[in-house]
């Protein structure tokens, strides 16, 4: 069903609606109990009317605790079950919201109707919502959400089969990542990484292995591609952090465009960490065109997020949805592709692709700027403004590397289609 609101209330706004709201008692005092949670790659717990944290999770679409859209409880034995969660293909904003109690579990979904500071607006829920009981166990409960799911974002077909995909995927063998002590200093011991790759490939085709004789081995099958990752690449010394991101990661040190020199002469392929969330006030290319385009709080201040390393770094958090974000990621990949204007020794090296941490499992921000072309408050700019994003920026690293690719963080269904 759909969930329609409608309002006379010139002085007040719809901020939340909360609802469907359902309390389970208990399904069983004498059967086993099990919940079925979307928790990254999923999660069943047995009792969990015992489980230790006992409150409400609210959990907005594509966190980690909402990596798809269903949660479901029945009891073991007989297999009676009750199913909860929504069909939303864009990624509205709202919370899950998943009590735990000793006597009872709740389950309920707040929603966040676009300009909602708004008085006197009306809401109706941009997606339907699903409640119902059958018979079955989380089996059944996949085998119901997954005709949906795939048709809606796994739309493009099977990884093995698919073209829509960098073709590098299908000739890779392993994926190996690389860091070091972030200090500037020690950016010259990159060069190690070549004789590490080689030795890790050269313990995986041995065959057969001294080190454990009973382990069957086909002497025709060889690890020779290697997709590395190297986390420290950048010669500023900034942390995982990211001090100084994501302006600030020029220059590049001449051992890293060494390594990824020998690496492609090798035929392997290589990526870089970056952190696509944040950027950091004290950067020196920090701007107003920076702020202007970064979401703001209810009070209209800049949103601030704290940099786990360093602690002292703030950082503003660009919104997906505007274009100068979209243009300015573009651009910076699309420069890492090729390092010839820092360095023309080494032009036509660069990387092949990049990492980018957390990108895929961040939860949707609500944003209450009124220039950034979406509404205010509640809406699907963020995950809509996001594929975007890395469409933008697909499209513009594959006109210079055919085979570019891109991996991130966690397997959320929203972002299947995108990397």
């Amino acid at each position: 069903f759909t969930l329609q609101a409608i309002t006379n209330t010139p002085d007040y706004s719809l901020y939340t609606l909360t609802y469907p709201s359902v309390r389970i008692k208990k399904l069983s005092d004498t059967e086993t109990e099990a919940l079925v949670l979307p928790q990254t790659m999923g999660r069943l717990l047995i009792n969990p009317r015992s489980f230790p944290l006992q409150g409400t999770i609210k959990s907005p679409p594509n966190s980690p605790a909402q990596g798809l859209q269903f949660s479901a409880y029945y009891t073991i034995e007989r297999e009676n079950l009750f199913y909860f969660g929504t069909q939303d293909p864009r990624g509205y904003y709202r919370t899950n919201d998943l009590t735990f109690a000793p006597d009872f579990l709740g389950f309920a979904l707040t929603h966040y109707p676009e300009h909602h500071l708004t008085p006197n607006i009306d809401y109706t829920t941009p997606y339907p919502v699903l409640i119902g009981s059958f018979k079955g166990d989380w089996f059944d409960v996949v085998e119901f959400y997954r005709p949906w799911a795939v048709s809606t974002f796994a739309s493009r077909g099977p990884l093995a089969t698919t073209t829509a995909i960098s073709p590098a995927f299908h000739s890779l063998d392993l994926k190996a990542s690389y860091g070091m002590e972030e200090d500037a200093a020690y950016r010259p011991r990159m060069i190690n990484v070549l004789q590490e790759v080689q030795d890790f490939k050269n313990f995986f085709n041995r065959c057969p292995d001294p080190d454990m004789p009973g382990y069957v081995c086909d002497p025709s099958v060889n690890f020779d591609r290697f997709l590395v990752q190297l986390n420290s690449w950048h010669n500023n010394g900034f942390a995982a952090g990211m001090t100084g991101w994501p302006a600030d990661y020029k220059p590049i040190h001449p051992a890293v465009m060494e390594v990824i020199k020998q690496l492609h002469l090798r035929g392997d392929l290589v990526v870089h960490y970056t952190f696509q969330n944040a950027f950091d006030t004290l950067s020196p290319q920090y701007s107003s065109t920076v702020a202007s385009n970064s979401l703001l709080n209810e009070s209209s201040d800049l949103e601030i997020i704290f940099s786990p390393n360093p602690r002292d770094r703030l950082g503003v958090i660009p919104d997906p949805a505007t274009r100068w974000w979209r243009d300015f990621t573009r651009d910076m990949m699309v420069d890492h592709m090729d390092f010839g204007d820092d360095n023309p020794s080494y032009r036509g090296v660069g990387f092949d692709g990049a990492y980018w941490d957390v990108w895929s499992g961040a939860p949707p921000y609500l944003d209450y700027a009124t220039t950034h072309g979406h509404p205010q408050g509640g809406g699907d700019y963020w995950l809509q403004g996001e594929k975007q994003r890395m469409q933008a920026v697909r499209t513009a690293t594959r006109a210079i590397k055919p085979h570019v690719l891109y991996i991130s963080e966690h397997a959320t269904e929203f972002f299947v289609n995108d990397l």
